[in-house]
């Protein structure tokens, strides 16, 4: 194992040196749901080649949304962060009007919600957001692409060797997370 140098390298320590059955764990309609360090990382190497084949490419902006605490946007983030492409950390309940700016902002090609709430705002503005190709959502809606299918994309192990001299790309001192200044920041809110 290589020093801990970028975030998402403690995946993988903890995978060496602490693999837990329970990693990450996230209460689905009233049910816990464990996810184990190995599943934790296949899933976001599964999203690390899924965003590959959708044209992601280092310093690329994908924005993540989610109303709750998910084990999906900790995958995410890892498989983002692996391409050197850039998470772009939305809060949920701010304005339709905020989501356009810090969208355009950022120009994130790729936004993931986590729910019909979020996707609402985001569907509202899509068509002011000109970089935006494709909202997924982690909770299945009949309006909106399902997060799964950059998963499934992602299931064909073939362009692994791509992500991985990705990961080796990537330097500590690169940008891992895209913070916008919005205009509620600045108004101290």
């Amino acid at each position: 194992m290589q020093e801990i140098s970028r975030l998402f390298d403690f995946p993988y320590y903890q995978l060496e040196k602490f693999n837990l059955k329970k990693s990450l764990v996230t209460k689905y309609k009233g049910e816990w749901i464990a996810t184990s360090t190995q599943e934790y990382l296949d899933r976001s190497n599964a999203i690390s080649r899924g965003l590959l084949r959708l044209g992601v490419r280092p310093n690329d902006k994908i924005a993540v949304i989610s109303m709750t605490n998910r084990t999906e946007w900790n995958i995410m983030d890892i498989g983002i962060m692996q391409l050197g492409a850039q998470n772009v950390p939305i809060y949920p309940t701010i304005s339709e009007e905020d989501y356009e700016y810090v969208l355009n902002h950022s120009e994130s090609v790729f936004c993931f919600v986590s729910c019909d709430e979020v996707f609402e705002k985001v569907k509202a503005i899509r068509s002011k957001v000109a970089s935006l190709k494709e909202v997924y959502s982690f909770d299945q809606l009949d309006n909106c692409k399902n997060w799964q299918e950059v998963l499934e994309l992602g299931a064909d192990r073939s362009n692994q060797n791509e992500v991985e001299k990705l990961m080796s790309a990537v330097r500590p001192d690169d940008l891992a997370v895209a913070h916008v200044a919005s205009r509620i920041s600045a108004a101290g809110l």
